[in-house]
């Protein structure tokens, strides 16, 4: 898996995305879902970082969604919360942007519609 981070060193204030030949694949703090093999695990959350080594992302098992939501919409209730984790690429299958699917909302969208605000509004305002 070959592709290029742009907005490095110099040009450090430009734009922060992977490409691969002219290709945008994902920018930097997009709501991506990483599946991954050995275990077979799927992640959502923040895209944190994405490099040669592996991806870095600050999420939750997709299997703790609906758990999430609820802590979100009752913070009272035990905390699931997410986590800033790195997986090696060797682990990971496939990293796709969390995004509709004709008809089918997004889980961004979900999040968005059931709590109020994006999850990037919710976590800056975890900071």
């Amino acid at each position: 898996m070959k592709f290029a981070r742009v907005g490095e060193g110099r040009d450090a204030g430009a734009k922060n995305f992977f490409q691969r030949g002219g290709e945008v694949l994902m920018e930097l703090n997009s709501v991506v879902i990483v599946s991954l093999h050995d275990p077979k695990e799927k992640i959502w959350g923040q895209l944190v970082a994405l490099n040669q080594a592996g991806v870095t992302v600050r999420g939750i098992d997709l299997n703790s969604f609906d758990d999430f939501l609820r802590q979100v919409l009752n913070p009272e209730e035990a905390a699931v919360g997410l986590a800033t984790i790195f997986y090696p690429m060797h682990r990971v299958e496939r990293i796709a942007l969390d995004e509709p699917k004709g008809e089918i909302p997004s889980l961004s969208q979900t999040f968005c519609r059931k709590v109020g605000m994006t999850l990037l509004e919710y976590l800056a305002g975890l900071s």
